[in-house]
């Protein structure tokens, strides 16, 4: 792990916690004012149905694994694609290897993706593939109410 993250310029320290005390802090004091919508973050309020439609779109990362999951691998996925997708994705279809390694940059994700590939669940390439999956996990989802999707983890091992 620290040689995946050593190439991937992230600093250690980073990985092992991400809270900050006097964020906590601040946005504690300011809690209460946050859910009055006529307040000092109206904007923010004003804001929210273009971020609820951004969240929809990103569906693909989550829809039908099982959100409780305790692997990122069985709760998140990752697709392959071509530049353009991916520059507007921010290489986030590499989703899993975000969730592993959330401090490790967005341009790096394609080289940790390289890097820890194979122990990680086969990714589907370009949104076609992708969307033909999900959609497939759907209506098996509407014939059975408990059916969630499975990926297959490969078993430990090392890269070869």
């Amino acid at each position: 792990v620290d040689k995946i993250h050593l190439n991937c310029n992230v600093n250690y320290q980073s990985i092992m916690s991400t809270v900050n005390k006097k964020e906590i802090e601040k946005f504690s004091k300011i809690a209460d004012e946050w859910w009055n919508t006529e307040g000092m973050f109206k904007p923010l309020h004003k804001f929210n149905p273009l971020r609820i439609s951004y969240i929809k779109k990103k569906v693909i990362e989550h829809y039908g694994l099982k959100s409780n999951a305790p692997d990122f691998r069985g709760n998140t996925r990752t697709f392959t694609c071509s530049w353009l997708p991916a520059f507007y994705y921010w290489n986030m279809q590499y989703h899993l290897e975000h969730h592993m390694y959330p401090a490790v940059p967005f341009h790096n994700l394609p080289k940790l993706r390289a890097t820890i590939g194979f122990d990680l669940p086969v990714a589907t390439h370009g949104l076609y593939q992708t969307w033909r999956q999900i959609l497939s996990i759907r209506k098996r989802s509407l014939a059975d109410a408990d059916y969630q999707f499975v990926p297959e983890i490969p078993p430990k091992n090392s890269p070869s």
